[in-house]
């Protein structure tokens, strides 16, 4: 297990250069199972993506959005993807009830 908080230490210093906050994800106590964290484009690193998306024993589970400067490189695919792919992540009822995505 010191191998892989190591690995995973180096991929955060990598990832932020300032690691404090994910240093803070590896120190909370067992009990905590969800971690939501936003962020802007800085945190748009392959690497730590990865890392928050990955399951690991004894880490709470990392929920994430990361914010982007709207390019045209970036509006260009994202407008070409098909209709059927969107998914809401929150919806209306016609009882006036949000509902939001279950995973």
């Amino acid at each position: 297990m010191e191998g892989l908080a190591a690995v995973q230490k180096d991929l955060i210093h990598k990832a932020t250069q300032e690691e404090q906050p994910w240093k803070a994800i590896l120190a909370l106590p067992p009990t905590v199972r969800l971690v939501r964290v936003r962020s802007d484009s800085a945190a748009y690193v392959h690497e730590l993506l990865d890392w928050c998306r990955e399951e690991i024993p004894g880490r709470p589970r990392i929920q994430f959005a990361i914010s982007a400067d709207m390019t045209e490189e970036l509006r260009a695919p994202i407008q070409a993807l098909p209709e059927e792919v969107w998914k809401p992540l929150r919806k209306v009822t016609d009882k006036g009830l949000i509902v939001g995505r279950k995973e």
